[in-house]
């Protein structure tokens, strides 16, 4: 159940050991890394992130903000938080006006559904049907089946006049 309620937040979440390997993590923290690649968050942040957390001023808190920047200039507002003696909690939060203003264009005007939107983020972000699939827990073919229904409110048919698409609704928000 827990994942069903962390998957429906505009925040991500991510859980680390004490390796800062990713024990988990929910659908927005997936939609906001994607930017990053590969690279989940730069090691240096995630190293400052849980120094912070060991160091903090009271046991529960949450550290300062960590900026970390992508490749694209693309920015995520990461604070971490120790769970239990092994973990760090990360909240992740985009550079987001202009992101949810864009969400909002694709609710609002093009009637997208929210998997339909994350299907969208994701694609912005570089990602195959087949990561977009793994990411979002769908399999391939449903995420096809999404892709299509997103082509046909844009009225096109490849994923590049749809990324086009979007681009020019991002710079007009």
């Amino acid at each position: 159940m827990w994942r069903r309620v962390a998957n429906e937040l505009e925040q991500g979440l991510v859980v680390l050991d004490r390796e800062l390997r990713v024990i988990a993590s929910n659908v927005a923290a997936s939609l906001v890394l994607a930017p990053f690649g590969d690279r989940v968050i730069d090691v240096e942040a995630l190293r400052l992130l849980s120094a912070s957390v060991a160091q903090g001023p009271r046991s529960g808190s949450f550290s300062p903000v960590v900026i970390v920047t992508a490749a694209d200039g693309r920015r995520v507002f990461a604070r971490a938080k120790r769970i239990d003696p092994d973990g760090v909690l990360l909240t992740l939060s985009r550079e987001t006006l202009r992101e949810r203003d864009l969400v909002d264009v694709l609710r609002d005007r093009y009637r997208l559904s929210l998997r339909e939107r994350q299907i969208v983020l994701l694609l912005r972000g570089g990602l195959t049907n087949r990561d977009i699939a793994e990411k979002l827990q769908l399999s391939e073919a449903t995420v096809k089946t999404y892709l299509s229904r997103v082509f046909e409110a844009f009225q096109v048919t490849s994923r590049t006049a749809l990324l086009a698409a979007v681009e020019r609704i991002r710079s007009e928000t």
